[in-house]
């Protein structure tokens, strides 16, 4: 099977790997700043500006397409969620 190449400059989703039960398979978008098509490994950066700490293999990327200005903010970002569950669960146990 032929592993998908992007350009630079292209908007994917990152697959969520340490997802809890409920949360989304895939979060982003993220934006192709480099490539290496030897190794098929892509630099991706967030809508903040802020690069992803390591390559990433093209197994864990999906392609979307973007038909409207480019977004501001990630579809789902399970930082923030998790830090809403967590709230949650503190203020239930203080009551």
């Amino acid at each position: 099977m032929k592993p998908q190449v992007f350009a630079i400059g292209d908007f994917v989703l990152l697959r969520h790997e340490n997802k809890l039960s409920l949360e989304y398979n895939w979060k982003g978008p993220y934006k192709i700043l480099a490539r290496n098509l030897d190794t098929h490994i892509y630099q991706i950066q967030d809508l903040q500006g802020n690069t992803y700490s390591s390559w990433v293999h093209t197994d864990r990327l999906r392609p979307i397409s973007i038909h409207s200005p480019t977004p501001t903010h990630p579809w789902y970002d399970p930082t923030h969620s998790r830090a809403i569950i967590r709230q949650e669960a503190s203020a239930n146990s203080l009551s």
